[in-house]
């Protein structure tokens, strides 16, 4: 059930459940048809943990304050919130469509763009959470459908999870999620990973911590030789 102030609002007579995200929490792709006959979309997100929800709507309102491109909080309920919509394409989709497409050469300047992007996006929201809570505050969460690009740019959508703590946990994160998606470790995840590496230097990241982040987890056995001189 949605919120009477959502039926409202922009003038809605009428709602229905397009789709639902695979994801930890209940999250939903909601359509809205106004007295027009305008249809609009909306998600839905309900986390059964209340501090995490107001801490994502937090992080939500600050990002949204300093122009960093997040979705809008739009009504808040008792245990999940509505927020826009965000067309476009998730991370996960696009490497995975990168590397198909890639199979007999590698596109160092196309993906270069898209590496740029997501580093500028990425360093905007440490800055802002930095300067606006006094503290070092990462995602904490690098699941690669949580971020969204479109003609606008890269957009963050999940918080919940954020604490303290440094970026290169989240940078080996991102980056071990690619070398192990679906067919892991292979060529082209590999020289991805090296041009990211290459790339962060500039941003100021410690290569040796994210290298280290990015082994915790992986089964050293089934990594492969082309894969351990990252260690160096």
């Amino acid at each position: 059930m949605l919120n009477e102030k959502v039926l409202f609002y922009d003038n809605t007579k009428d709602y229905s459940l397009k789709k639902e995200y695979k994801s930890k929490n209940k999250v939903q792709l909601i359509g809205m048809y106004t007295a027009n006959n305008d249809k609009k979309y909306y998600v839905k997100k309900s986390i059964s943990n209340h501090k995490k929800m107001l801490k994502e709507i937090d992080i939500l309102g600050i990002l949204n304050k300093n122009k960093l491109t997040v979705p809008k909080v739009l009504f808040e309920q008792e245990s999940s919130y509505i927020r826009e919509y965000i067309e476009g394409k998730n991370l996960l989709f696009l490497l995975n469509d990168f590397e198909k497409k890639q199979n007999k050469k590698f596109c160092y300047s196309k993906n270069e763009t898209l590496i740029y992007n997501f580093l500028e996006w990425i360093d905007k929201f440490y800055y802002i959470l930095e300067i606006q809570t006094g503290e070092k505050i990462i995602l904490n969460d690098m699941d690669l459908t949580n971020f969204i690009l479109n003609d606008k740019g890269i957009y963050g959508l999940d918080f919940e999870m954020c604490k303290r703590g440094e970026k290169e946990r989240d940078m080996g994160m991102f980056l071990s999620n690619i070398l192990t998606l679906d067919n892991p470790f292979t060529n082209w995840k590999i020289r991805f990973t090296r041009q990211v590496l290459k790339r962060i230097y500039e941003y100021g990241y410690d290569l040796n911590l994210v290298r280290k982040e990015i082994y915790k987890g992986l089964d050293d056995k089934k990594i492969p030789d082309m894969l351990r001189l990252l260690k160096k």
